[in-house]
């Protein structure tokens, strides 16, 4: 795992429409990449960072039995071409992901096949989202850091989960997609138990208003933060 500074994984250089870099002749091939779910969050609310700062963040719940996988075939066109031809998140994501790794003017296609409902509240577009940097990613040869990854996600999406992180327990500011705190260690195991009623509709949790907390919840949630991190220590579900 390569150095999580201000330049990218790999050379920085620019790339033609062809995906070949003019300068390195670095070529784009083809890049798969891989995601699972979410089954929503543990804790979500508000939580001081290093800076002293409040910050919108969250705890993910991983649900590895569902996932999207995300195949990327440069093209000698430019722009971002998906099927299915709804996800434009993800094609967005393609786009941030070769300007950041110095093929400003390369193009392709994506391929999207996942098993994850959509509108449901499992992070399906957050999946396509974090395959799609992953595939690109392998396209170039190289290999992101999850913080990197999940960096170009919020700014593809506008908000993302930590799913990039995998079963790994973080407080996760997902609209400006970095970590508050790595708790060190796996989510305890735990049996969720999930269901959608009969007349469930998708929800646009973007277009929602933020939630506004007062200073007792506030309170509240650093005592909630202290105990995900003990959770998490001791591996205590309970």
């Amino acid at each position: 795992m390569v150095s999580n500074s201000s330049a990218p994984e790999g050379s920085r250089s620019v790339g033609g429409a062809n995906g070949t870099d003019k300068r390195t002749e670095r070529r784009l091939q083809v890049g798969v990449g891989r995601s699972t779910a979410h089954h929503g969050e543990l804790l979500q609310g508000v939580f001081e960072g290093h800076d002293g700062r409040l910050h919108r963040a969250l705890i993910t719940l991983p649900l590895a039995g569902q996932q999207s996988t995300v195949t990327f075939w440069p093209g000698e066109e430019g722009g971002i071409r998906s099927r299915p031809a709804n996800r434009r998140k993800a094609a967005r994501a393609v786009v941030l992901t070769l300007e950041y790794l110095g093929f400003p003017e390369a193009g392709g296609d994506l391929t999207i096949e996942s098993d994850i409902p959509i509108g449901h509240g499992y992070g399906s577009s957050t999946a396509d989202v974090i395959a799609a940097i992953r595939a690109t990613a392998a396209a170039a040869g190289v290999t992101l850091r999850r913080s990197t990854v999940c960096r170009l996600a919020a700014a593809a999406e506008g908000a993302s989960d930590a799913i990039a992180y995998g079963d790994q327990a973080v407080l996760f500011a997902h609209r400006e997609g970095r970590l508050l705190e790595h708790f060190g260690g796996e989510i305890p195991p735990l049996l969720v138990v999930g269901f959608r009623t009969g007349g469930a509709r998708p929800i646009d949790t973007l277009s929602l208003p933020r939630a506004r907390y007062d200073g007792q919840e506030i309170e509240q949630f650093r005592v909630l933060r202290g105990l995900a991190s003990r959770a998490v220590r001791q591996q205590d579900p309970a």
